[in-house]
């Protein structure tokens, strides 16, 4: 897991409210003894941060993989003809 430092986050925080099985939580604690993280909430955003780029580089992935095999059925295909078609009404073509 990437680690990332508290002062490399940028914005303001959103303070929310999560369920966790008790077991994730023992586990972070035991992290949290171990100075593997410094609290709960760290480990969440960094647990956070991991999927999202992961996700990212996935729809990176899909999204290559579609466009080279020509518009499909997937919602950013549906997307882009959406905004193309859109482009050519307001050019008047």
């Amino acid at each position: 897991m990437a680690t990332v430092k508290s002062n490399q986050r940028k914005g303001p925080m959103q303070n929310i409210t999560i369920n966790l099985p008790e077991l994730y939580n023992d586990i972070i604690q035991k992290f949290i003894k171990f100075r593997i993280v410094p609290s709960r909430s760290e480990a969440v955003r960094m647990a956070i941060t991991e999927f999202l780029i992961r996700e990212e580089q996935n729809m990176s992935l899909f999204h290559t993989i579609v466009d080279s095999q020509g518009e499909h059925d997937s919602p950013r295909s549906k997307t882009t003809s959406t905004i193309k078609s859109t482009q050519k009404r307001e050019n008047g073509e």
